[in-house]
């Protein structure tokens, strides 16, 4: 079940990101891609697994008022070292990373855990790590960078390194 809920959702991203201008979502799209807030609501019944936690709910402080900011995010995550990674769209000009580049702390909803600490911007050889791994669980993401960054997407090193400049990755770890 859950890998068929996860596979559902990497057809809808692939197919959300056909549709999405490379420069910045108009205003429908952002009301639909805030649909997932819907998510923190079953979150907070305790429904959040039948979800396939594909996404975790950041907390950021906007950076111009100060408030509470709820961002809905698709994420890795690294049981090793108990890593959440989130990367950054439309070339870094989104709101949540911008307001944690401003305010790095941080809380995020995945499942039934409560996440708390400072957002760490990733290395670039942990990136290409991640990248891959993120290709790896989900085969169509490499058909739609190109679309993103300009450029093929042939898997070198390079092209993840473009890519990393492109698109931010921060990593979100929990409290030690």
């Amino acid at each position: 079940m859950k890998r068929m809920i996860r596979r559902s959702y990497y057809l809808g991203e692939y197919l959300l990101m056909q549709l999405i201008s490379r420069d910045r979502p108009g205003p429908f799209l952002r009301w639909f891609l805030r649909l997932p807030l819907l998510y923190y609501r079953l979150y907070r019944l305790g429904l959040g697994s039948l979800l396939g936690n594909q996404i975790l709910v950041l907390t950021t402080i906007g950076r111009k008022t100060g408030l509470e900011r709820k961002t809905p995010l698709g994420y890795a995550y690294d049981p090793e070292s108990d890593t959440y990674c989130v990367t950054a769209g439309w070339r870094a000009r989104t709101d949540w990373y911008r307001n944690l580049q401003h305010t790095p702390w941080f809380h995020a909803q995945v499942g039934r855990r409560s996440v708390r600490d400072l957002a760490q911007p990733v290395a670039a050889e942990t990136y290409a790590h991640v990248f891959r791994k993120i290709i790896e669980q989900n085969p169509l993401a490499a058909r739609y960078w190109p679309r993103w960054t300009g450029e093929p997407y042939e898997g070198s090193e390079a092209t993840i390194l473009e890519i990393a400049d492109l698109f931010p990755m921060l990593t979100l770890r929990p409290q030690r």
